[in-house]
């Protein structure tokens, strides 16, 4: 309860003080979902508690969260889906999730692995999932986030792929809350933030 708690107070300082539509991504596991039936109560509550609109917060969760047909998960994610919270699959296409289950929920943004993208790949496999999972989700309008972009030649090797978003430390890599802080406070680095996707607060709590 604390973590969910927690992020929405921290947007809820952050859009009042900097920025009034910073939108948090925070990421929570199959664990979470599915041994506690009111996870999505929970965020809704915390997010009218601080006077948030359901924009301000984006889930970001495993892909293997939609190969799951635990009751539990299914109730809570459809609850954010229908209350419109922005859902996000997390490292899709490295395990064993079937490309067609990307229907089973309305996602808003799908991220891969940037081996997947890679066209130096050696497994020629993987990159033929890359490519495939890209013109499925491009068909069904979900926009495409290349993770892992750490250098100027990873982001040359996603080009012509028609993924058209990346992510990694090539742009920016984690900051303590304070640090993100002082950049929000420079005018260059707020400029930065706003043409950003997001950010990423990890979950404190894991379950294995």
């Amino acid at each position: 309860d604390w973590m969910i708690k927690d992020v929405c107070r921290q947007i809820r300082v952050w859009r009042e003080t900097y920025l009034d539509d910073i939108c948090v991504t925070t990421r929570v596991t199959a664990c979470q979902l599915q041994t506690d039936p009111v996870f999505s109560e929970k965020l809704i509550d915390a997010l009218r508690a601080n006077s948030l609109p359901v924009e301000a917060v984006q889930l970001e969760f495993p892909e293997a969260v939609l190969m799951h047909e635990a009751p539990t998960i299914t109730k809570n994610l459809t609850d954010l889906e229908q209350h419109g919270v922005r859902l996000i699959t997390d490292e899709f296409g490295t395990g064993d999730t079937t490309i067609s289950r990307l229907l089973h929920y309305r996602l808003d943004s799908v991220k891969i692995g940037r081996k997947c993208l890679d066209t130096d790949n050696d497994d020629e496999q993987v990159s033929n999932i890359g490519r495939a999972i890209i013109a499925l989700a491009n068909n069904l309008g979900i926009p495409v986030v290349a993770q892992g972009v750490e250098t100027s030649g990873d982001l040359e090797k996603i080009h012509g792929t028609n993924c058209r978003y990346a992510q990694g430390d090539y742009f920016a890599g984690a900051l303590p809350a304070r640090e993100f802080e002082k950049l929000l406070s420079n005018p260059v680095g707020k400029t930065h933030v706003k043409t950003s996707l997001g950010l990423v607060v990890p979950t404190a709590a894991s379950c294995r």
